[in-house]
């Protein structure tokens, strides 16, 4: 479990996707959102991690 300022490098940390536009994650087709940084953090998850994303959407 990582704090939402965790970093995940160029300058962004976990809680940088998620508060600028919390719509933002409504907004899914196929596993896949509309905010590109979502997916990079998305990518590095494992796939019970990625379950527990999309469940929370």
């Amino acid at each position: 479990m990582l704090s939402l300022d965790a970093g995940l490098g160029d300058g962004l940390s976990l809680h940088d996707p998620v508060a600028a536009d919390i719509d933002l994650l409504a907004h899914t087709a196929g596993g896949v959102f509309e905010d590109e940084r979502l997916n990079t953090v998305r990518r590095a998850l494992d796939p019970a991690e990625r379950k527990v994303v999309f469940a929370c959407v």
